[in-house]
């Protein structure tokens, strides 16, 4: 008879899931209620650094804001390189892969999904880590609150650059790149881009989308990304400007035999069929 039994790397996972779960189920919303929101760059010109005085090239682009409560970074923005007299634009900054590079934290764990998701690993349900909360909003959300609250503070950081309702624009999310395996849905939809293509995640002058990233449960362990950018669409569906592209990375645990599952569960459950059976 043999046993089958955890080995050491699906014990680490275990725990480690188990750990974010526990040691985040009790963060606060975000301010604005979702992660990120989507604001219009209304910076003419450079004020600071190496590159003071030069156009901004990101100026009327729209931009993908992470929100960190009280500021936010800019994700996927153009940047400037080369010699302070003559830069040249390239296509990402330095924060284009979320979580990003600088906070030191793994990829976003994909988990066990449900109804829709049935049979899938998705991205959903990490709300409570930081980056992990993918709903994407207007910077509408922000305006007209008092003067002093949450939102008027977050609105007005990065000296109001991005303080301007964008209601009325079509804003597209475009598919660039994605690991092979890995799929975009959304609420409804099971697979809603391919590479290449552009959908309009704008809807009658509102914004408010979450996209849903995932892979078949018994996908490969390891880290799956998808790049994206949010582009500006015209009335007649032509692309008026392209943000620039932006990273997703998202960790698939190794699947955890059945027999070892079973084990898991049983032992989790044995101290609650102990006490059940303890006399009055």
């Amino acid at each position: 008879m043999t046993h089958a039994f955890l080995s050491r790397p699906q014990l680490f996972l275990a725990a480690l899931f188990l750990w974010i779960s526990m040691a985040t189920a009790a963060q606060a919303a975000p301010v604005g209620g979702a992660g990120y929101l989507i604001g219009r760059d209304r910076l003419e010109t450079l004020a600071t650094g190496a590159y003071a005085g030069q156009a901004n090239p990101n100026f009327g682009r729209l931009t993908l804001l992470y929100n960190h409560g009280d500021h936010f970074h800019p994700i996927g923005a153009y940047s400037l390189t080369g010699p302070a007299a003559s830069p040249t634009v390239q296509q990402t900054n330095t924060n284009n892969r979320l979580p990003e590079v600088s906070s030191l934290q793994p990829p976003l764990p994909l988990t066990v999904g449900a109804g829709l998701y049935a049979g899938k690993q998705v991205s959903s349900g990490n709300d409570a880590l930081e980056y992990g909360d993918l709903r994407m909003v207007a910077f509408d959300v922000l305006l007209d609150d008092a003067p002093g609250s949450p939102e008027a503070i977050l609105a007005n950081s990065s000296n109001g650059r991005y303080k301007a309702p964008i209601a009325g624009a079509r804003v597209g999310l475009q598919l660039v790149s994605i690991s092979a395996g890995l799929n975009v849905g959304d609420g409804d939809t099971l697979n809603l881009l391919s590479v290449g293509q552009t959908i309009e995640i704008s809807d009658g002058g509102t914004l408010d989308f979450e996209p849903v990233f995932w892979v078949d449960a018994g996908a490969a362990a390891g880290t799956y990304s998808a790049a994206l950018r949010l582009v500006e669409l015209g009335t007649s569906g032509a692309v008026l400007s392209r943000g620039g592209v932006f990273n997703f990375d998202f960790a698939a645990p190794a699947p955890i035999p059945l027999p070892a599952a079973v084990w898991l569960l049983g032992g989790g459950m044995l101290p609650l069929v102990l006490r059940a059976r303890r006399p009055a």
